[in-house]
This record gives structure tokens, C-alpha cells and sequence, in this order.
């Protein structure tokens, strides 16, 4: 074993100790002498601070050449050999072969007091490019890759990459799990071939966007299921987490719903509810308002029947003969009551609205009031059955428009 003791004059604070490794043909592995840990052929770098390890073409020495060599990080080979008895090498491919690990770690620490401790970063990056001149300047790539796997007639399974932060743990502190960075806001990132996680978390820092941009029309965004059912989840913030909705597809069939079981669409300035879709498969409109037209009225028992008046030029308008009442049945949309009632017409004459069921003669008075004055009635909510019975009084002359209902949702 060598040791050579350099001092660097472009950094002169820096000493290093270069341990050089001679490996004689003979016995694997036997070195030039001595014993310890230098006789490993490791490189060993000891300083007052920082440690470096630096390759350098030797045409540096003579200021004629700028030329940085490639350093390598290698674990020995497994050739599958032997050594005869004269020290040659002899190809042995029944052997087992397996190379060694390359670990690249920083300083352990250990506190028995009360002091912190924080052990080094690792820092792996390709050197950077300056030019001042004309030319171009590119930095190299980092390239991390598993290793490859070949084989004749066995089975072949290539290298894992496997990133992940360390694990933190304290008996009374708080302990923060560490994070995984890939790429710099406003930099792209690109992830080649498959991408293959378990119980991913995306989220976005606070305040920003998260963008998931596809191709054009026959490469989209595929989310692809492990059985017939897949879906998105969508959760608000809410420390109770009940405020989820998911949309996806159940074989052919494609879903909504929100923890409810039904699906509710909003507009964009509101939000105001335009549509709700109920786990029964009922919907429920964005509608306030239910419009009462002539066609929605009919005669009382007098014999004589509803018209429109068409005698006067631009003029239209429902009357009834004599003054035989009219009545109006009108449906109570399914999730929605009814509160207020207005008819409207020529005169005042009396109005009153009932609720009335499809399988019963028996109606229950809600309200009354007057033609052309809103009656707050009490309300009414939608059953299988129920619906709205108005009845008008009526006049010789009395001139009918229409009407409507004002309904909310239950």
C-alpha cells in the first residue's frame, strides 16, 4: 500500500490522502502489503473540512490541458474465474457471480445529550457549464438507472430504482416525514414509459395549479382500474373528510356521486345549484318558479266549458261562462315545495289553493287570497300522490292570463 500526501495548490487548505490499490497476479485480492483498512482499496480522504475527490487529466500539472477525468463508483466485477497454479485466470461459468454494492452515505451522528444533530446532505449533480466565450454551453445529464439483466435460458430481472426519504422518529418530539422533490417550478418534467405507484398522494404547493395536460385526441389521460370499477375522489379540506364527491365507471356505465350518494352540478359564478341527481336516480332542477298556463285550467261542473277569448285584435285571454268558476291542477316537481301562488288577471276576484292527491277526493285548504297579489301559502312538498288544486272565483267579464308558483327546493 502507497500512501501519497498531496497538497493542492488551487486549494490549499485541502490536504488529500490518495490510497493506491496494486493487485498482483496470485491470491484474489492481495495488495501491496500492510494491513487495515486502506489494504480494502478504498480512497480515503482526510481533512480539517470538506473532503473531495477529484480526478484530473495529467497534462493539468503542466497548465497545458483543462481536462477533468471520469470518476467512477464501481463494485468489482464477478467474472466467473479461478486462478491456476501459475496465477493465470481460468473462465469458470458454473460459478456464482455477484458483484458488489456501491453505498454512498454521509456521516452517522449519535446524541446522548440534549444537543440537535443533523447529519450531511448528499449532493449528486453534474458540474455546471460557463462559457463566456462564443461557444455553446451544455451541462450533462444524470443518469440513475437499475442495472441490466441479460440471460440465455433463465429468468432475467433488471435493477430497481427505489427513491424514498428517510424514516424519522422521536419519543417525545414531533417527527416530520421527509419529502421527495422531482423538478423546479417552471421546469419541465418528464416521466418515460410506465410510471407504476401504490397509494400515490399528488399535491399541489398552496395556491397553485395542479395541470395534467394530454395528447391529442388518441392519446389521452388513461386512469385504468384493477377490476371492473374505477374512479377519481375528489375531497375538499374539511378536517371531518366527509365532504367527498368521486366520478368514474362501473363496466360500461359511468357514475357519479358525492358521500350523500347523490350528484349535485353548480354554475361557475355562484356556485349555484343548477342540477342535483338523487341516489334514486331523481333529479332535481336548478327551477324556482313553475309557470301556470291556460292549458292548465279547467271548467267546474256548470256544463259549460273553458275558451279563449280571440275577438278583440292582439288581444288573447281564458274566460269562463258566466261565472262558473275555473280550477288549475298543477304537479309539485319531485324534491321541491311549493311556498307562494299568483294568478293573474283583470280583476280581484277570490282565489284559494288546496292540496289534492291523485288517489283521494279530499283536499286541504293552503291558502287564499286574490287574483294579482301573491299568496304565501303553507307549503307544500312533493309526495308520490299530492299536488296543487287552484280554484278561482269568477265574473261575467273576468279576463284569465295564466300564473305561476313559486317552489323551493325541501
Amino acid at each position: 500500500m502507497k500512501l501519497i500526501k498531496i497538497n493542492d495548490t488551487k486549494s490549499p487548505t485541502i490536504n488529500r490522502v490518495i490510497s493506491k490499490r496494486r493487485t498482483s497476479k496470485g491470491t484474489p485480492g492481495e495488495t501491496g502489503g500492510g494491513s487495515g483498512p486502506l489494504d480494502s482499496g478504498a480512497v480515503h480522504t482526510i481533512t480539517d473540512g470538506s473532503a473531495y475527490i477529484h480526478t484530473q487529466d495529467i497534462g493539468d500539472l503542466t497548465g497545458t490541458l483543462y481536462n477533468s477525468l471520469s470518476l467512477r463508483l464501481y463494485s468489482g466485477m464477478g467474472e466467473g474465474v479461478t486462478f491456476d497454479s501459475s496465477g493465470d485466470s481460468v473462465p469458470n461459468d458454473s460459478n456464482a457471480r455477484t458483484t458488489g454494492s456501491v453505498n454512498i452515505q454521509s456521516g452517522d451522528l449519535e446524541q446522548d445529550g440534549a444537543g440537535n444533530i443533523t447529519t450531511g446532505s448528499i449532493l449528486i449533480n453534474t458540474g455546471e457549464a460557463d462559457q463566456d466565450g462564443a461557444g455553446n454551453a451544455v451541462a450533462g445529464n444524470l443518469n440513475i438507472r437499475g442495472g441490466i439483466a441479460t440471460a440465455v435460458s433463465g429468468d432475467a430481472q433488471s435493477g430497481s430504482v427505489i427513491i424514498q426519504p428517510g424514516v424519522a422518529s422521536s419519543d417525545s418530539g414531533t417527527a416530520t416525514k421527509g419529502t421527495i422533490q422531482i423538478g423546479l417550478a417552471d421546469y419541465i418534467t418528464n416521466i418515460l414509459g410506465t410510471l407504476t405507484v401504490s397509494d400515490i398522494d399528488v399535491t399541489s404547493t398552496a395556491g397553485q395549479s395542479l395541470t395534467i395536460t394530454a395528447g391529442i385526441y388518441d392519446n389521452p389521460v388513461s386512469i385504468i382500474g384493477g377490476d371492473s370499477k374505477v374512479y377519481i375522489r375528489y375531497q375538499d379540506n374539511s378536517t371531518t373528510g366527509t365532504n367527498v364527491i368521486a366520478m368514474g365507471a362501473e363496466g360500461d356505465n359511468t357514475y357519479f356521486r358525492n358521500d350523500e350518494g347523490s350528484w349535485i352540478f353548480l354554475d361557475g359564478d355562484g356556485p349555484t345549484t343548477r342540477l342535483e341527481i338523487t341516489q334514486a336516480g331523481k333529479i332535481i332542477d336548478s327551477n324556482t318558479e313553475i309557470k301556470i298556463l291556460p292549458r292548465d285550467f279547467i271548467a267546474d261542473d256548470g256544463g259549460r266549458p273553458l275558451g279563449i277569448d280571440d275577438v278583440t285584435t292582439n288581444r288573447r285571454f281564458l274566460e269562463s261562462f258566466s261565472t262558473n268558476k275555473m280550477f288549475a291542477s298543477i304537479e309539485i316537481p319531485f324534491g321541491k315545495k311549493a311556498t307562494d301562488v299568483i294568478i293573474y288577471g283583470s280583476t280581484t276576484s277570490a282565489v284559494t289553493v288546496y292540496q289534492a292527491d291523485i288517489n283521494s277526493d279530499v283536499v286541504t285548504s293552503k291558502g287564499t287570497g286574490n287574483i294579482g297579489t301573491s299568496i304565501d301559502i303553507t307549503d307544500v312538498s312533493a309526495t308520490s300522490t299530492n299536488y296543487i288544486l287552484i280554484e278561482l272565483d269568477q265574473t261575467s267579464t273576468e279576463k284569465v292570463y295564466g300564473g305561476k308558483i313559486t317552489i323551493a327546493k325541501i
